[in-house]
C-alpha cells in the first residue's frame, strides 16, 4: 500500500512536472493566477485547483477532490476555532487588567496596613518600657512606704506615755 501511495505521488508529480513544462517560459504568475481567476468564472475553485495541479486526466479526481474539501473544511473548522479562543481570551485580557488592578490596590493598602501595625508595635514596645518603669517606681515607693510605716512606729514608740521620750524627760 506504501508502494502504491509512492508511486501514486510520482505519477502526479510528473504530471505536475510536466503541466509546469508545458507554460511557456517568461509568462509571469500574474498572468497565470488573472488566467486561472478567469476560469473560474462560474465554476468550481476546487476544480479548478485540481486541473490545474493535475490536469483533467487525473483518474482519482473525485477523491482528491473530496479529500481538499475535507482539508478546507477542518482548516475553516480549526480557524472557527482559534477565533473563538481569541476572542475568549481577549475577554480574559480585560478581567486580567482589572484583576491586576485590584491586586495592586489590595497590594498598597496591605503595605499601608502593615506600616500601621510596626508603628503600633512600636508604639506597645514603648508602653511596654514605661509600665517597667511604673513597676520599678512602685517598688521604691513600696520601699519608702515601708520606711515611712517604720518612722511612725518609731515615732509613736518613742512618744507614746510610757514611751522612751517620758522615759528620757523623767530621767
Amino acid at each position: 500500500m506504501t508502494g502504491n501511495r509512492i508511486a501514486e505521488t510520482d505519477t502526479s508529480e510528473r504530471a505536475a512536472d510536466r503541466n509546469f513544462r508545458d507554460t511557456p517560459k517568461g509568462v509571469p504568475f500574474s498572468y497565470l493566477a488573472g488566467a486561472l481567476q478567469r476560469s473560474l468564472d462560474g465554476g468550481d475553485i476546487l476544480s479548478a485547483m485540481l486541473d490545474a495541479l493535475f490536469g483533467n486526466a487525473s483518474a482519482n479526481k473525485k477523491q482528491q477532490q473530496d479529500e481538499l474539501q475535507a482539508l478546507v473544511g477542518q482548516a475553516r473548522e480549526e480557524r472557527a476555532a482559534l477565533s473563538a479562543m481569541l476572542t475568549q481570551m481577549a475577554g480574559g485580557t480585560s478581567k486580567l487588567a482589572q484583576t491586576s488592578k485590584a491586586l495592586d490596590q489590595v497590594g498598597q493598602k496591605a503595605e499601608f496596613a502593615l506600616k500601621k501595625l510596626d508603628e503600633l508595635g512600636q508604639k506597645v514596645a514603648g508602653y511596654d518600657e514605661r509600665a517597667k518603669g511604673l513597676e520599678q517606681i512602685e517598688a521604691r515607693m513600696g520601699g519608702l512606704l515601708e520606711q515611712v510605716h517604720e518612722a511612725h512606729r518609731v515615732t509613736e514608740k518613742i512618744t507614746a506615755p510610757d514611751g522612751d521620750l517620758q522615759k528620757h524627760r523623767l530621767a
